[in-house]
C-alpha cells in the first residue's frame, strides 16, 4: 500500500509531550496531548489529504502514514487515508473501495501489533467537527497502545 514519510521540507512532526493522568472517576490512564492543539483545523483550502497536498503528494486508492501531530510518542500513530476523493463518505467506496480501507488497517494493524513495545492496536474514525474531528476528508487513524 502506498506510503512514505512526510516531506522533511513541510511541518516536522511533532514531538506529542503527553502527559498521563489518572481519570478521577474510573481511576484509568488518561492522556492529554497539549500539542495536538498545532495542527491543522478545518483548513478552507488546499486540503493536506488530497492528492497534491501535504500528506498525499502523489495519486493514491488508499494511504497510511506517521501522525504528524501524534498523541502518544514512538511512531504509534499512523493516519489512513481512505479515497483521494475529499467528499466522498465511507459507503459511497463500494464493496472494492471499502475492502482497500478494511485490508490497510489488517496489514498496519499486523505491522503495529508485530513491534515488542505495542500491546493494543485500536483502529478508529473521529468523524465531524463535533467530536473533534480537524479535517472533513476521509481518513481514520490506528494507534498502538503500550
Amino acid at each position: 500500500m502506498p506510503h512514505s514519510n512526510p516531506p522533511d521540507t513541510e511541518q516536522p512532526v511533532q514531538p506529542s509531550s503527553q502527559r498521563a493522568r489518572l481519570d478521577g472517576l474510573t481511576r484509568t490512564p488518561t492522556f492529554v496531548v497539549g500539542s495536538r492543539q498545532g495542527r491543522p483545523n478545518r483548513p478552507s483550502t488546499d486540503c493536506p489529504f488530497c492528492v497534491g497536498g501535504l500528506e498525499a503528494p502523489d495519486p493514491y486508492d488508499v494511504r497510511w502514514f506517521v501522525n504528524r501531530w501524534p498523541a502518544m510518542d514512538g511512531d504509534r500513530c499512523e493516519m489512513v487515508l481512505y479515497t483521494p476523493e475529499h467528499d466522498a463518505e465511507f459507503w459511497t467506496l463500494g464493496v472494492a473501495g471499502a475492502r482497500k480501507v478494511v485490508d490497510l488497517w489488517a496489514e498496519r494493524s499486523h505491522a503495529l501489533g508485530s513491534r515488542d513495545d505495542v500491546d493494543y492496536v485500536l483502529v478508529f474514525e473521529n468523524r465531524g467537527a463535533e467530536v473533534g474531528a480537524t479535517i472533513p476528508h476521509p481518513h481514520g487513524q490506528i494507534y498502538a497502545f503500550a
